[in-house]
């Protein structure tokens, strides 16, 4: 498995970051089962749910003078299969108004979440106090995957809707191993109460999943399973980690020495999206 070295340029990491997060969001979109239109200009993604990350639009590098004829094509596709679609822009998406652009075709903005990165050799390990009784396990089998889904899904709060397509996916694969994955479950008194997972891609290790039930939070639990994903990526021989905050988690993972390095931003289609 490929890891960036500790010699690897700014450039090279930031690229290492997008990466990560690309390839994460193709596996989802393999995981249920979408038809991918993949050029050098732009990838897309149509699941046929009804549910924006279910259908992914990334990857998007394109000229200028090409980039409306470009939007309107993925817009019309969208419509075509009638579902609402999740835009993913990073920071190598181009032109430099892509924003502007979508927003002109009437895509809303869905959330902006700073990238954050961390030097795994340099970060100094730490030690969370955590409620008695809580422990961390690692997800072997399909019982404790489906355990891993219903804690994630409660802990984000999904909507009905797509809670039910991630337990789908549960139902349908149950537990695969996978060198590149690994699925962090946090259990109070046996109960499972938090999530994270691992993803390894573009030589870096990227933290997802970060969740705790509502009743169980404000008491370190995701900082506790930040940090055991983190040791694991560091003893597997990966230098660099990265994920995607939300408000907020941000001041959580500055404490456990994550650093800011610009943004991810999300916009959304719907259905039925017009023209400019």
């Amino acid at each position: 498995m490929y890891v960036l070295s500790s010699t690897a340029s700014l450039a090279e990491i930031r690229r290492a970051m997008e990466e990560n997060l690309e390839v994460a969001y193709m596996r989802l979109g393999r995981g249920l089962g979408a038809r991918f239109t993949v050029d050098e200009k732009s990838t897309h993604f149509f699941s046929g749910l009804d549910a924006p990350f279910a259908n992914g639009v990334f990857r998007l590098h394109l000229r200028e003078e090409e980039a409306d004829e470009r939007i309107n094509y993925i817009l019309q596709a969208s419509r075509q299969e009638r579902v609402p679609t999740i835009w993913l822009l990073g920071p190598s998406s181009t032109p430099g108004d892509l924003e502007q652009r979508l927003q002109r075709y009437g895509l809303r903005e869905d959330e902006r979440a700073p990238a954050m990165r961390v030097d795994l050799a340099q970060s100094r390990e730490q030690v969370v106090v955590l409620p008695e009784g809580f422990s961390i396990q690692t997800v072997q089998d399909a019982t404790m995957m489906q355990s891993w889904l219903q804690t994630f899904v409660a802990g984000f709060g999904f909507p009905e809707p797509a809670a039910k397509i991630f337990l789908a996916l549960g139902e349908r694969y149950g537990f695969v191993p996978s060198e590149d994955v690994r699925y962090y479950l946090g259990l109070q008194n046996g109960e499972p109460v938090s999530t994270s997972l691992l993803f390894y891609a573009g030589g870096m290790a990227g933290v997802y999943g970060v969740a705790t039930v509502p009743q169980k939070r404000r008491q370190g639990l995701g900082a506790a399973l930040t940090l055991h994903a983190m040791k694991a990526a560091r003893e597997e021989g990966f230098v660099y980690a990265t994920l995607q905050a939300t408000e907020m988690g941000v001041s959580v993972y500055r404490r456990l020495g994550w650093q800011e390095d610009g943004s991810f931003v999300t916009y959304v289609s719907s259905a039925e999206q017009g023209t400019a």
